[in-house]
């Protein structure tokens, strides 16, 4: 599969390669994409590439010897039980010290399964940064995934402080998606969005899906079938990440219901709130999670009201339409499931389309797409269930964006428009806040609009329609 993107992330590497120290951490949640970002970068440069495995710091340590002598083009010799193997430190100054040219990059992924092998490497390693690496100009690039290891060597300040470049690679976004797949419709990309998020890797069982049928069909492949590609990728991913996996699990299961705030979710999986709330900080530093508070919510004692919603589709879904029926599915009846995911996918589905939608305005109002520039884009909502799916501030500028997303296969009509405007004017939040703010009226849909609302739009100043990446105004 072609490299997708991460033209900023790039950029950074290279401008590390060319300076005079460079220990980049690259770091994200399993299957982002960090590894396929390092190879990307190494082309047509010197580097070694060492990949640590789960095994002993031994084990380890004679890989990256072999390795080592492989890239030096040198027969050891010895093997077997009685093969010597060098210190790290001495593997370290042996690489760093052979002549080379064209410069020098050492990297090592899975860096937290040395730091699992033996507790002293971290130290050993900030060491070799400090007396072997930086004095011999090598480049150095540790990869480690988003989990406990990450969180234990972040506790490591003396070694942390060595780090001159830190890259927390995040999924790839919509916009980024539709950039680097200009072959797919937007309701193709918002399908595959939906389901496998932003991760190259799980894109590519649906790389020939052309319609709903063919997507559903996947799904039913990949998700629904005990030889599935997807059937067991979450629960391996809380495995990998976590301790504790039945609170994970729960917790993830009753926010895939519609739970958003800990007490609810303390209250229906029995587990304590204090246990609750620990475990969806963790989450969310995994990525798996985020949390969400109104933008322009007045604080009530001090606090504002949070929700807590997955943040990753794979997660979302798999919790969703897999969770419920996963002993079914192993007993090979997935009717129930496959029965939900036609009833349920479009109001799943409408979820990440005001992800979507929202990541598509700021898009449009960074680049001066839309009649309004936009410091704060958020949700808005409040103690009494009122909401609005996208409401951005240009205090400059004294102009409020109140956006409506709808992914449906039926019109967005004028009279729908025209509920809506009521709606946002009977929010008394609203009405205080931007007293004196201009208005402008933006509605995301998947489905052409209808006649009457377009024709209304291309005559009246600030109504926006954005019918995927088109926008239809007369400011426009």
């Amino acid at each position: 599969m072609q490299f997708i993107g991460r033209k900023k992330e790039l950029k950074l590497l290279d401008k590390a390669w060319h300076s005079e120290d460079a220990f980049v951490m690259i770091t994200g949640r399993r299957c982002v994409g960090k590894t396929a970002l390092v190879r990307e970068f190494l082309k047509n440069r010197n580097a070694l590439f060492f990949t640590a495995q789960n095994v002993s710091d031994k084990m380890n340590r004679m890989a990256f010897e072999n390795m080592l002598y492989d890239h030096m083009g040198v027969s050891r010799h010895g093997d077997g039980e009685n093969q010597h193997v060098m210190s790290w430190k001495d593997a370290f100054r042996l690489y760093a010290e052979t002549s080379e040219t064209g410069g020098k990059v050492l990297v090592i992924d899975n860096f937290d399964h040395l730091m699992t092998a033996s507790e002293d490497f971290v130290k050993i390693f900030k060491n070799a940064w400090q007396q072997i690496f930086s004095v011999n100009g090598v480049m150095v690039i540790i990869i480690l995934p988003s989990s406990a290891s990450l969180l234990e060597l972040a506790m490591k300040k003396s070694f942390m402080d060595n780090i001159t470049g830190h890259i927390d690679l995040k999924p790839v976004g919509y916009v980024e998606m539709m950039r680097e797949m200009p072959h797919n419709d937007f309701n193709q990309l918002m399908f595959l969005f939906s389901v496998a998020g932003g991760i190259p890797k799980y894109w590519q069982p649906f790389s020939t899906c052309v319609d709903d049928k063919n997507f559903r069909r996947a799904i039913e492949k990949n998700f629904f079938d005990i030889h599935g590609e997807f059937y067991q990728e979450v629960p391996y991913l809380l495995q990998k990440d976590v301790w504790e996996t039945h609170v994970y699990h729960s917790v993830l299961l009753e926010m895939s219901t519609g739970l958003t705030m800990p007490e609810e979710i303390a209250g229906a999986t029995g587990f304590k709130l204090s246990q609750v709330e620990n475990t969806i900080k963790n989450l969310i530093l995994l990525g798996y999670v985020e949390k969400t508070t109104s933008i322009i919510e007045r604080r009530l004692f001090g606090r504002k009201t949070t929700l807590y919603r997955i943040k990753d589709p794979m997660v979302a879904f798999w919790f969703t339409f897999v969770a419920p029926f996963v002993d079914e599915i192993k007993q090979g009846r997935a009717g129930r499931a496959k029965k939900k995911l036609k009833n349920h996918f479009a109001e799943y589905i409408q979820y990440w389309f005001r992800r979507v939608a929202t990541e598509i305005f700021m898009t449009a109002s960074r680049q001066g797409g839309v009649p309004i520039r936009c410091a704060e884009v958020g949700e808005y909502f409040n103690r009494h269930h009122e909401g609005i799916d996208i409401l951005g501030i240009d205090v400059e500028n004294r102009k409020v964006f109140l956006g409506d997303c709808n992914y449906s296969n039926q019109p967005y009509t004028k009279a729908k428009f025209d509920r809506f405007v009521e709606h946002c004017e009977s929010i008394k939040e609203i009405r205080r806040n931007f007293k004196n703010y201009e208005k402008v009226y933006g509605i995301f849909s998947a489905y052409p609009f209808d006649k009457e609302l377009l024709d209304y739009a291309l005559i009246t100043k600030n109504v926006l329609l954005f019918n995927g990446i088109t926008i239809y105004s007369l400011n426009s």
